[in-house]
C-alpha cells in the first residue's frame, strides 16, 4: 500500500512539473539600459564589428559621436470594424480588420573619448531588447 501511494505522488509531481511553461522572455527597455551599459569601456573597432556600419560618426570638440538608427515599418490591426455586404438577405455582415502602418525605430548615439565609450543616450518607441 505505501509503495502504491508513493507511486501515485510521484506521479502526480512528474505530471505537474512537465505542465509547467516559463513565460517567455519579453524585450524591454531596461533590458536595452543593461546592454549598452556593458559598452562602457569599449574601443570603436568593437563597437564597428559588432553593431556595423554607423548612421553617422562626428565630433563635437574632443568627444567623438557614433549614432546609429533603426526603424521598422510593420501592418499593424487597430480594432475591427463591421462592413454590411448590400443586395443580401437579412444583410449579413462581416468583420474586417483594418491595416494601419505602425513605425518602430531607435537612436542610440554612443559618446567616446580617446577612443573608448564613455556614455551613451537612446530615444524612440522601440529601444528594447530581450534579457541575457
Amino acid at each position: 500500500m505505501y509503495r502504491i501511494l508513493c507511486f501515485i505522488c510521484l506521479s502526480c509531481f512528474v505530471l505537474c512539473g512537465c505542465q509547467f511553461e516559463p513565460p517567455e522572455p519579453k524585450a524591454t527597455q531596461e533590458n536595452y539600459k543593461i546592454l549598452l551599459d556593458g559598452w562602457l569601456g569599449e574601443n570603436k573597432s568593437t563597437l564597428y564589428r559588432v553593431w556595423g556600419t554607423p548612421m553617422n560618426d562626428y565630433w563635437k570638440g574632443t568627444a567623438n559621436y557614433i549614432l546609429y538608427t533603426k526603424q521598422t515599418v510593420e501592418n499593424a490591426s487597430d480594432g475591427a470594424k463591421i462592413e454590411r455586404m448590400p443586395r443580401i438577405a437579412r444583410e449579413l455582415s462581416f468583420y474586417e480588420k483594418p491595416q494601419g502602418l505602425v513605425t518602430r525605430s531607435c537612436t542610440t548615439v554612443f559618446k567616446l573619448e580617446d577612443g573608448i565609450i564613455t556614455s551613451w543616450r537612446f530615444e524612440g518607441n522601440h529601444c528594447v531588447a530581450y534579457p541575457k
